[in-house]
């Protein structure tokens, strides 16, 4: 890879990676992408300010994955005590 540069080789290995696990979404495949095409240019303190918004990104995408896996969690423990209920009132 000494010929190739790295943003290539981070998009490549990332399309390869994420279609075995579909591990990523849109939205968080293009901010890797991006990441990917901006890692490298310019000083340290640029880097320092695009890791930390990704990561800021990240932190987003994560808090909004936890509530939406908490919504579904009390649907998945109510919904046996509904379809108990419905069941108990059909056959009264």
């Amino acid at each position: 890879c000494e010929d190739e540069r790295f943003c290539d080789n981070w998009c490549e290995s990332l399309k390869a990676f994420n279609s075995e696990k579909q591990f990523f979404k849109y939205d968080e495949m293009n901010l890797l992408i991006s990441f990917g095409n901006r890692f490298g240019y310019g000083d340290a303190e640029e880097q320092t300010e695009l890791v930390n918004t990704t990561v800021s990104y990240f932190e987003e995408f994560e808090s909004a994955a936890a509530r939406e896996a908490s919504k579904q969690g009390k649907l998945k423990l109510m919904l046996p005590i509904y379809v108990g209920a419905v069941v108990c009132i059909l056959i009264i």
